[in-house]
């Protein structure tokens, strides 16, 4: 399963079978082969071909451009006179000896350049320095700290190509599993953070051998360095086109789906979603199902405007449900992406307490507005005694939680208009309350009160375009469902238990709803064979009505909430360093549930993010430099 090396030795077989056609006949090159890999000369020379540029297998008389990898003119010369009896002092009348800088250069114009002073070799009897165009970070420039959360690390960098190569090293790791592998994808990340932080483009591996993150790491060096030669590394588009990685890629989309389980599809000789479906001796979950049936809507970028509509659905909702609850945007959104894989939602009331209970209402309002195709709610699992002894690289946290696949009307995708969110509700009243009947038409006036909320005239808050009572029944429409994905659990451990049924909220009035916290409660979806999805709810939403993303909830109390924002925002990268150093250089432990002082064995309260920067003697950073 190791990709690169199959990519590998197809490349030696294809060199020799394909043609080249020649774009600049004028220039003939030649790769001395010293202190160049067998495998990797071959790839420059196919690299050349590709590119239009005539490679020469022997030194003579044609070759205008003799390409080194070594330091000096001089190792060159004797190089060539000892390996050929060609007269080298008349093949120089015609050839230049240049270094592996002009080759990429080349090929990155897909052109030959002009042969520059910074292309030519060194002469031995000149001091070897630094080139003046690739200087090597200052310390007034970039802090080379041993901690990622120590470094500004914007989300748009100057060095893409290189980090966009060692996350694929990383994502293969991970798709390999085991605890080496999970070291080995540490390691990339680790290296790709350290590079997204430079201020500038690297363009020699002077600038970057000896940073903290990179020091002895001899396969990010070399990938580093095949970049930075042949504006590309073989290795990468190995992976890239290997099938068991774009197969892996495929299943781990699947919502519910692990690494471990994609590996034993694959085994088992699956290879698309439709062999999943088809193999009798697959057994998928409810979650699996769902991930499998909306796998393009799950898979296709949210934008940030459909974020920003999701937000404003929860957040009227919950409004009704709790005037002052407040909703808000974590993850890649609140660092600046523009597009993510899903929408992470921050739930908490300014009263401590006021929030309990809350995630169930919001769950009966959503899934009477039928804006909910699945949940997955778990309860909180918070205890001091096991903050306290948390591992210090732990992501999950134990705050009550709900997983989910929401609905996004389609009309509502490219921004909620305060019309168009009256419009909705016009098929999702409830046949069985008269009052839901009277709700506000869209033809009414409404404005936008200051936090936002869509207001009727009467001043109530709009939910999708109708006014909400708080005593009224709710009836659930949604089919519920059961399971979670063994790689979620793994994550968990024993971090607590897990509320899966949507269906035992219906018929309970909002102020009554308590949710279980005994036992896991499981119940089989109505009509399994056929998804209420497929079916032409009554008066509601049918499948070309709307759109699949996913939306989590995540509920805190007020005491815990700025850890908590802040572990949410991320990055994951940024979680894990800060949290190490929090462990390493403050004996405390930090969790999006606090900061525990292992010294004076007190936890430290924050009412916001810089508060929690103070606690650790950290430079505040925005969560805009937080991208690691």
């Amino acid at each position: 399963m190791a990709a690169p090396m199959k990519r590998r030795k197809v490349v030696g077989v294809i060199k020799e079978s394909i043609v080249f056609p020649i774009k600049f006949p004028e220039i003939s090159i030649f790769i001395v082969d010293r202190k160049i890999q067998r495998i990797r000369l071959e790839h420059l020379k196919k690299l050349a071909g590709k590119n239009g540029f005539p490679v020469c297998e022997k030194l003579d008389e044609s070759v205008t451009h003799i390409v080194s990898e070594l330091e000096t003119r001089e190792e060159v010369l004797e190089i060539l006179e000892r390996s050929t009896d060609v007269n080298v002092g008349l093949l120089l009348e015609n050839a230049e000896i240049v270094s592996m800088r002009w080759f990429s250069s080349c090929m990155e114009e897909g052109a030959p350049v002009e042969v520059t002073q910074e292309h030519q070799l060194k002469e031995t009897d000149k001091k070897v320095t630094s080139l003046p165009s690739c200087p090597a970070p200052t310390k007034a420039e970039y802090q080379d700290a041993k901690f990622s959360c120590q470094r500004r690390t914007p989300l748009y960098h100057h060095n893409k190509k290189l980090t966009d190569a060692l996350e694929t090293l990383e994502k293969q790791a991970d798709f390999l599993g085991g605890d080496q592998n999970s070291s080995r994808a540490l390691a990339f990340r680790k290296a790709s953070a350290a590079l997204k932080a430079l201020p500038r483009p690297v363009r020699s591996m002077r600038e970057v051998e000896n940073l903290n993150d990179l020091k002895g790491g001899k396969h990010c060096k070399r990938l580093i360095q095949e970049i930075l030669e042949e504006g590309f590394s073989p290795e990468v588009e190995g992976i890239l086109d290997d099938e068991w990685f774009k197969t892996m890629k495929i299943f781990t989309g699947v919502f519910g789906c692990g690494a471990a389980t994609g590996r034993k599809w694959y085994d088992m000789k699956l290879r698309t979603l439709d062999d999943v479906k088809r193999c009798p001796r697959v057994t998928l979950t409810t979650e699996q199902r769902y991930g499998i049936d909306l796998y393009d809507d799950i898979n296709t970028p949210v934008s940030r405007q459909e974020a920003d509509v999701i937000q404003q659905i929860v957040a009227a909702e919950a409004e009704k449900i709790l005037p002052g609850t407040t909703v808000t945007i974590t993850g890649g959104f609140s660092r600046g992406k523009e597009t993510g894989h899903d929408v992470d939602l921050l739930i908490s009331h300014p009263m401590e307490g006021k929030e309990k209970g809350l995630l169930a209402m919001i769950l009966n309002s959503l899934q009477k507005s039928q804006l909910l195709e699945y949940t997955d709610v778990q309860n909180s699992s918070y205890s001091e005694a096991a903050i306290r002894q948390v591992r210090r690289n732990l992501t999950m946290d134990h705050f009550e939680r709900c997983f989910s696949i929401f609905r996004l009307p389609k009309h509502l995708k490219n921004g909620a208009k305060d019309s168009k969110l009256r419009q909705h509700r016009a098929g999702c009243k409830d046949s069985d309350s008269e009052s839901d009947e009277e709700g506000v038409t869209a033809a009414e006036p409404q404005t936008v009160d200051r936090a936002g909320r869509v207001v009727d005239a009467l001043g109530d808050v709009v939910v999708m375009g109708m006014t909400k009572r708080s005593g009224d029944d709710v009836e659930t429409r949604l089919c519920s469902s059961v399971g979670v994905s063994e790689e979620r659990g793994a994550r968990e451990g024993e971090s607590g238990l897990q509320f899966r049924n949507a269906d035992s909220l219906a018929g309970a009035r909002q102020t009554d709803i308590k949710i279980p916290s005994d036992d896991v409660t499981t119940i089989t979806p109505r009509d399994s064979e056929q998804s209420c999805r497929d079916r032409d709810l009554d008066g509601g939403l049918t499948r070309s009505d709307w759109v699949a993303r996913r939306v989590d909830f995540i509920i805190t109390p007020q005491s815990q909430y700025a850890y908590a924002l802040m572990g949410w925002i991320g990055s994951r990268m940024f979680n894990r360093s800060i949290r190490d150093y929090a462990n390493k250089e403050m004996n405390m432990t930090l969790t999006s549930h606090g900061l525990f002082d292992k010294v004076n064995n007190k936890f430290l309260l924050a009412k916001n993010q810089k508060e929690i920067f103070e606690h650790l003697k950290l430079d505040y950073r925005e969560p805009r430099d937080r991208n690691c």
